[in-house]
């Protein structure tokens, strides 16, 4: 048995996941990239945190369609804090 992959289709998950990590994580879904193949979801960008990271994962595997997450989020390295120069 074959499975015929729609274009649409792929086009229609990708949106359901926007809409889902927009609703429910707004501050960096514009730094991610989603696309979908034939339920396979991708999701490639950089989150601030792991946990941020687990959540997007999480929050796609639950998207009606969804069958399975390819992870290519990174993780940016959190930045040093300034400290004041030694005397």
């Amino acid at each position: 048995m074959f499975s015929v992959v729609n274009p649409q289709n792929d086009q229609a998950l990708a949106h359901r996941v926007h809409e889902c990590l927009r609703r429910t994580y707004r501050p960096s879904i514009e730094r991610l990239q989603i696309e979908a193949h034939g339920g396979v979801v991708t999701l490639t960008g950089r989150v601030f945190s792991f946990h941020e990271k687990q959540l997007c994962l999480s929050l796609c595997q639950r998207v009606p369609g969804v069958v399975r997450v390819v992870d290519h989020l990174a993780v940016l390295e959190p930045q040093p804090a300034e400290r004041p120069s030694p005397r």
